[in-house]
Formats: structure tokens, sequence, C-alpha cells
């Protein structure tokens, strides 16, 4: 056959391959998001007492992150777990006479209700005063600790963390 002179051909070479080192980077802008990232803010509004971790530390679910003074909380929680007793011991005193029908009905009612109701008492103290301790929700790494900062700051952190609350302490740790 004859070969076209307007037709294409495709160029064929030969090469021979050698194995050699390929070095090669790029470079990229990113924003990397963690699986947690979680802004921890303190249920209870006082001075801060003591944080027992520093930003980059590695923490693990459970751990005392920071304290907040209680402002005398505790002294509160120990008298009425006094007055709970007492309040125990009345109603107990007061069943008994009520069972060998001895007093009235209402003197064993108001017994057994400042029993209860100092029960719930020392139970709701107990859950304020557990609120002045901070822990850490998950393992993770403390990413940054925000104290005593300015309302300025805040502002600007705002931005960034979207949900901040006007508090004494943060935490912001990430998994």
């Amino acid at each position: 056959t004859l070969l076209d002179e307007n037709e294409r051909l495709t160029l064929v070479s030969k090469y021979e391959i050698q194995q050699t080192i390929f070095n090669t980077y790029i470079e990229a802008q990113a924003n990397l998001k963690t699986r947690k990232n979680i802004l921890i803010l303190p249920e209870f509004q006082g001075t801060l007492e003591k944080v027992f971790v520093s930003e980059g530390q590695k923490v693990k679910k459970g751990q005392l992150l920071a304290e907040i003074n209680d402002s005398g909380l505790n002294e509160q929680y120990e008298q009425m777990v006094i007055q709970a007793e007492f309040a125990k011991e009345n109603f107990e005193r007061t069943q008994r006479l009520w069972d060998n029908n001895i007093g009235s009905e209402m003197q064993y009612l108001k017994s057994k209700t400042d029993y209860e109701a100092s029960k719930k008492m020392v139970d709701q103290m107990k859950d304020r005063l557990s609120k002045t301790k901070i822990y850490a929700p998950f393992d993770g790494e403390i990413d940054e600790i925000i104290s005593k900062i300015s309302i300025t700051e805040i502002k600007s952190k705002a931005e960034q963390l979207k949900d901040i609350l006007l508090s004494i302490f943060n935490i912001v740790l990430k998994q």
C-alpha cells in the first residue's frame, strides 16, 4: 500500500526507564478540623482558684482541669448535712411514736416533710458544689486556656469560637 501524505502518523520513540529517587512537595493552606473540639465553660461563676493543666497538655476523660472558688458553698453544704441528719432523726422518732398511735398526724407529716425537704436541699447543694470543679469530658489535648480576658478579647474570640459566654475561665479542648 501506498502512504498517504496527508495522514498524520504518531511519532514513536524508545526511552529506557531507570530507577531514581523522586523528591517533590507541594505547599497548601488548609484548616484542619478535629473530630471533637469543645469549648469548656464553667457552670458556676466565681474566681478561678486553681488551673491544673497547661496549653498543649494531653488530658484523660474525667481529669480535673480547674477549680473555682466555691464562695463558702462547702460550709453551707456541711451545715445542710447536719440539719438533714437532725431532720432524719426527728422524723424517725416521730414515726416510732406515730406507729404506737402517739402524737398527731400533723406532727408526723411535718417531720416527714422537713426530712424529705432537707434531703433535697443537700442534694441540690452537692450538685452546685460539683460545678465548681471542671473536668475533661473526653481524652484530648488542651488547645487554649482563656482566663481573665477583657471584653474586647471576648468579642474577638466570639467571632472565632461562635458560642463563647462571658466567663472568667474557659478551656478549649481538642481530640
